[in-house]
This record gives C-alpha cells, sequence and structure tokens, in this order.
C-alpha cells in the first residue's frame, strides 16, 4: 500500500512562519552565529528617554508592552545590532558588568556604519587583549611580521564543576575578518572573527573545549599592546 502525504496551504503558511521565526531569533547565541547583517547603531538623540529592550518569545516582540524588559539604553548610547524583523532589530548592549540582547524598536536607532561598509581594519587595530567578561579573553600580538593569538574560555556550573577551553596560534585577518583555528588539530576549535569598531564579535564551533564551554560573544579590548 502507497501512503501518501498531502501538505495543505496552511501547513505550509505555518511551517513558513516557524522558519522565519527561527531565522530572526534574537538572543546571545544567534546574535553571534550570521555576521553578515552587523552594524554599529546608537539610540536617537530624539527618541524617547530610555530605549526598552523587548523580549525574544512567542509573540515577542510584536505585542509592545507585554514584552518589554526593564532594560534599555539612553540616547546616544553605543550598540551592535544584527538582524532586522519588521520594526525591530536586534541589539547587544554590553554593559560595565553584563551584556544585554533584545529586540529595540528600529525607528528609535540610527545608523553609524555596517561591517559591510566599515573601513579595513589594520594590523593594529587587532592587536591586545580582548575579553568578554569573565567568560573568556583573546590576546592577539605581533610577533615578526605575523600576527599570533592565544585564548582561552571557562564555563562555570558551580560547586567546583567547571570545564575551560583553550586556542593558539598565528591569524592572517582580510580586511575586517578572520579565522583563527587551534593549531594543534585539523578538526578542533574555530574562531570566526569579525572587528567592527571597538568590538570583536566571535563565533565558534562548538568544539572549543569541555561542556558547555564557548568562546561566543561581543568582546572589548581592554590592554592594547
Amino acid at each position: 500500500m502507497r501512503l501518501h502525504t498531502v501538505t495543505t496551504p496552511f501547513l505550509l503558511l505555518a511551517l513558513a512562519s516557524i522558519a522565519h521565526a527561527e531565522e530572526t531569533k534574537c538572543d546571545s547565541y544567534a546574535f553571534t552565529e550570521d555576521h553578515s547583517k552587523l552594524a554599529l547603531v546608537s539610540a536617537k538623540a530624539d527618541a524617547e528617554q530610555k530605549l526598552y529592550f523587548y523580549k525574544d518569545e512567542k509573540s515577542c516582540p510584536e505585542k509592545g508592552d507585554a514584552c518589554k524588559t526593564k532594560a534599555y539604553v539612553l540616547a546616544g548610547d553605543e550598540l551592535v545590532s544584527n538582524q532586522r524583523r519588521g520594526d525591530w532589530v536586534c541589539a547587544w548592549y554590553p554593559g560595565a558588568k553584563r551584556e544585554t540582547v533584545g529586540w529595540v524598536r528600529a525607528d528609535s536607532l540610527q545608523n553609524k556604519t555596517s561591517l559591510a561598509e566599515a573601513v579595513a581594519a589594520k594590523p593594529e587595530d587587532w592587536l591586545g587583549k580582548w575579553t568578554y567578561y569573565k567568560y573568556a579573553e583573546l590576546n592577539i600580538k605581533k610577533k615578526g611580521k605575523s600576527l599570533v593569538y592565544d585564548g582561552n574560555a571557562v564555563w562555570d556550573g558551580g560547586g567546583g564543576n567547571v570545564h575551560v577551553g583553550d586556542i593558539s596560534g598565528t591569524m592572517t585577518p582580510q580586511a575586517n575578518k578572520a579565522l583563527l583555528k587551534d593549531s594543534a588539530e585539523d578538526e578542533g576549535c574555530k574562531l570566526e572573527l569579525s572587528l567592527l569598531g571597538s568590538y570583536l564579535i566571535v563565533k565558534d564551533n562548538n568544539v572549543c573545549g569541555g561542556l558547555n564551554v564557548s568562546f561566543r560573544g561581543v568582546y572589548r579590548k581592554i590592554r592594547q599592546k
């Protein structure tokens, strides 16, 4: 007996909606996954005094005030943005102690520069110690005519349950992008880097150490070398 599968227009629409939602998810993981839409933006000077972040949940952020979080930035504050969904932009704000990532209203932002439009970085722009809070760091130095790097990441689950990861090697940036690869293993840890203004956005391949260890994040330079 042959089985026939019938796909209704309603089901196709539902599947398309699910795919769209997954493509435009706004959380720390999704933010670093695709670097093609990265840009620097700032809250408009004439925007409301507080520009709030909205949740990335079912019916949010489109549901409006029901999705509003307590996190906000002020006029002139700089953010890193990624994908857009309708009237909303997924944005990341690196605060002093922790980052905030979520949807913000697109009409309350002004563009500064996108990764695609940014002036190509010079080798010295990469140099220094870059940190992603207490979770990871990357050190980039000049050695002769080459740029060398080493980095480490940690996940602390409490109760002495600590996992770590590390990476080192030589890098050859291309404009504002670079690929870092663990020199010890062909199939080991790999990092994709994008340099945008004073931020280093990092994606990894999820094999960069013990359980839950990740280098993903938006890094800032804390010491020039």
